[in-house]
């Protein structure tokens, strides 16, 4: 069966335990209160975060 485009290879050198992706989706600053806008920020797409590990 083919490999499909929505599945990615990860190296293990390129694995980091205790860490995440970051939040990419950003309130609006011009909203108040609950509803507001949301936003991604694309520059955010491959970063990462320490994360605790459980």
């Amino acid at each position: 069966m083919p490999a499909s485009d929505a599945q990615v290879h990860w190296p293990v050198e390129q694995l980091r335990f205790g860490y995440c992706f970051a939040d990419i989706l950003e309130d609006q600053p011009s909203g108040a209160g609950k509803g507001r806008p949301r936003r991604i920020n694309w520059a955010a797409f491959d970063r990462i975060r320490p994360s605790p590990l459980p």
